[in-house]
């Protein structure tokens, strides 16, 4: 593998496997469903390492701003996706556990929160 050959860090090596392929994603991030979007920060592992989500969010942008004549183009899909995460991770996971009698459905119900948070978030702005 390249990144060997060169002695990339692995954290390096991780980002750029990520932004290689979410990039398509991540441009058309207000195209994208709730299950997409919270697919996509799970993939990025976002929850624990929201830092390595934001540089992989800097990465996309550079990635646009990257061909020519779109040097000083805006980039609101970061700040599209942050806002969403920000309101997936302020769904109270700890809250869910407690109500589910089935510690298998935990993460389920996590998921499902956060992707009905995203939803709302969604629709609100698309209406």
């Amino acid at each position: 593998m390249l990144a060997q050959r060169l002695r990339v860090s692995s954290e390096c090596r991780d980002l750029a496997l990520l932004a290689a392929r979410y990039h398509g994603d991540i441009h058309r991030a207000r195209e994208l469903r709730a299950e997409t979007v919270i697919n996509l920060f799970q993939a990025a592992d976002a929850w624990r390492r929201p830092e390595r989500f934001t540089h992989l969010l800097q990465s996309c942008a550079s990635d646009a701003r990257g061909r020519t004549g779109h040097e000083q183009n805006a980039y609101p899909q970061a700040d599209y996706l942050l806002q969403l995460l920000s309101v997936a991770r302020a769904v109270d996971a700890g809250e869910i556990a407690k109500q589910c009698t089935d510690s298998a459905a935990i993460a389920t119900a996590v998921k499902q929160a956060r992707i009905g948070a995203i939803r709302e978030v969604i629709e609100k702005q698309r209406s």
